[in-house]
């Protein structure tokens, strides 16, 4: 059996000084020993240089970057440097408030051995604060024997049915060969959405590990990287991804394998949901766009229904508030006119 590959973890950080080190320490409890961590500062304005300062001193497999400028400001920028310093056979892209169980990479070393996988993915778990506290699964895996599903990953994703988050999985770098750009590094919002994607549109080959979980994803983090907040630049970073990936899926001429659902996304995300968070104008410009770009009435048509559900709704709360004030007025009126009467 040939010796342990080398595994290059790529980690992305910005202003997670009291969060980061939780994070190294996961990876230095690895039982698998052969791995690299490669640290790549987004612009921190914290301690994360001296935090990083330390756990270099302590052990010369952590090596720590700033991110250069040929690199655009943003996680994607300081994954896509990561990678071109990595050195490892495998690579895994880890966000600094993330965690590995100690046998993430020793769970997977028959597969590094073998090599017969582009990528190999594990179940993660999300958590609040401490890794355990929380009990939801990120997702249940495919079955390695249904080819149907394998063959329906796509549709999950643009469904939003991720998978798996970038932590889980772990990726032969010769997959990547030619691959320019890896990250999108225009994109704010949804860019492992996208990359993953676009991964999958080259028919990687792909082992899940659905025995353990060996990844916990933290949920409970206000200073994520990528904002979560619904205001409208949120809405316009994410319409930036939803098009990147329809425009690949196009030059693939697979626009009509996908077109359900990609009209069924853009209703949900880009029409209904702007106009839940009060952004009309977004909505309509959004669904008149999409009419035409798919040659199909079902954005404009989910933009009526969805002005009409929030009508209704409004008239529903509307009624049920303006309700105890109509009983007083009918009170009131009922009293003057009993007063007019006595006066008499």
């Amino acid at each position: 059996m040939r010796e342990q590959p080398l595994v290059s973890i790529i980690i992305p950080t910005y202003n997670r000084a009291h969060l980061i080190g939780e994070t190294l320490d996961s990876v230095l409890a690895q039982t698998y020993q052969n791995w690299e961590c490669i640290v790549v500062d987004d612009g921190s304005t914290d301690d994360t240089d001296a935090v990083m300062q330390k756990y270099c001193d302590k052990d010369s497999r952590f090596k720590y970057y700033h991110r250069p400028e040929e690199h655009l400001p943003g996680g994607n920028g300081a994954r896509n440097y990561g990678f071109k310093m990595s050195s490892g056979e495998y690579v895994n892209w880890l966000d600094s408030d993330d965690l590995f169980s100690p046998y993430f990479l020793s769970n997977k070393e028959l597969e590094f051995l073998n090599g017969n996988f582009d990528a190999i993915v594990s179940l993660s778990q999300t958590f609040n604060k401490i890794s355990g506290d929380g009990s939801i699964l990120w997702n249940i895996l495919p079955d390695n024997k249904d080819q149907l599903q394998l063959n329906n990953l796509v549709n999950d994703f643009l469904k939003q049915n991720m998978l798996w988050p970038p932590i889980a999985i772990v990726w032969k770098k010769t997959f990547f060969d030619k691959k320019k750009d890896l990250w999108n590094e225009h994109l704010k919002s949804w860019q492992d959405w996208e990359f993953h994607i676009k991964m999958l549109l080259e028919k990687p080959s792909l082992h899940f590990k659905s025995c353990d979980i060996d990844t916990f994803y933290r949920i409970d983090s206000s200073d994520k990287i990528s904002t979560k907040a619904k205001d409208k630049q949120f809405f316009i970073n994410l319409k930036k991804s939803i098009d990147d990936v329809i425009s690949l899926i196009k030059s693939k001429a697979l626009i009509v394998t996908f077109s359900s659902e990609i009209k069924n996304l853009i209703a949900r995300v880009l029409i209904r949901l702007p106009i839940q968070n009060g952004y009309y104008n977004f909505s309509l410009l959004s669904a008149l766009k999409y009419t035409f770009t798919l040659k199909s009435l079902f954005p404009i048509k989910s933009f009526i229904l969805e002005l009409a559900r929030q009508y209704f709704i409004f008239r529903k709360i509307s009624s049920f508030l303006y309700q105890p004030y109509k009983e007083k007025i009918k009170f009131d009126t009922t009293f003057m006119k009993l007063t007019k009467e006595n006066l008499k």
